[in-house]
């Protein structure tokens, strides 16, 4: 069997524009205006100029990552080219392209993940907390889907990182549990690996202060350690990318249900159709009689 697949943490149509900006010599004279749609109901907005080109991007939880300190590691990551939208703007972020860059393909590469790191930048700044034992046992929650929602909550030198999933077909719901089942197992057969939790009902015990949980959801929580936050950005890249590799692999697996109970029809339509009896053909002679054995 084929393992699964990990979605990557950055927009392809994004880096390719960006990385042709950067390599082209002499420039693009050409103008560009690119709206693109991508996870968690966010909006990438590409515009290029002759005079220069810039990346924006909105995701409906802005306003949440920005009180959990998400600008202060988007800083870090981006300098000066990044800078926050109006507030009467459509967008929550805009990337200016510079017209050089020693690295163009890094460069290229960091602004495909402005919308990942947008989603995890409280997580990092969290993790670096725990790592310096500086953290405070804050919950932090953060709405990335309508009804469906992220926490972080440091505990000591740990880091728990739960997700609530919404399942709105009950065969979706079914197929979530199997694959998330089969984390949990995979997980405790691997010492090194983050722990992995399921739950439906009730919630985990980390948010028994939260209102208005949903029963029907699926929590999934995976505890961190030191040891898997040496490289807290890539870690978390893969994590929050959770949710969504979950229904990926579900639709595949639906997908491949399906193509198989179509081939196992087709076979047994030939099997039947081999069954069935001869017709008797009437037979006749050469001068027209009514041939009979």
């Amino acid at each position: 069997m084929a393992p699964n697949l990990l979605l990557e943490s950055y927009n392809r149509i994004v880096y390719a524009r960006v990385l042709e900006k950067l390599t082209t010599e002499g420039g693009i004279k050409k103008g560009l205006k690119e709206k693109l749609a991508d996870f968690n109901q966010s909006i990438w907005y590409i515009e290029r100029t002759k005079e220069k080109m810039t990346i924006s991007v909105s995701t409906p939880c802005w306003k949440q990552l920005k009180e959990n300190r998400s600008l202060e590691f988007l800083q870090k990551v981006y300098g000066s080219d990044l800078v926050e939208a109006d507030s009467n703007s459509e967008y929550n972020l805009i990337l200016t392209i510079p017209e050089k860059h020693d690295k163009p393909e890094e460069f290229a590469m960091n602004a495909a993940k402005l919308l990942t790191n947008m989603l995890i930048g409280p997580a990092v700044v969290l993790a670096d907390e725990v790592k310096n034992n500086k953290a405070d046992e804050k919950l932090v929650q953060i709405d990335y889907r309508p009804g469906e929602s992220y926490w972080l909550k440091p505990n000591g030198d740990r880091l728990t990182v739960i997700f609530s999933i919404k399942f709105d077909d009950k065969d979706d719901a079914v197929f979530g549990r199997v694959f998330i089942n089969e984390f949990s197992k995979s997980a405790a057969g691997c010492p090194s690996c983050d722990v992995v939790t399921r739950k439906n009902a009730p919630p985990p015990s980390e948010l028994k202060t939260v209102e208005g949980l949903a029963e029907d959801n699926c929590y999934i929580s995976f505890l961190l350690e030191k040891r898997h936050l040496n490289n807290p950005q890539k870690t978390l890249e893969v994590l929050m990318s959770c949710r969504n590799y979950i229904n990926f692999h579900i639709k595949c697996s639906k997908a491949f249900l399906h193509i198989r109970m179509r081939n196992k029809v087709s076979h047994l339509q030939l099997v039947l159709n081999r069954a069935k009896p001869e017709r008797e053909v009437e037979k006749k002679t050469a001068s027209g009689r009514t041939f009979k054995k």
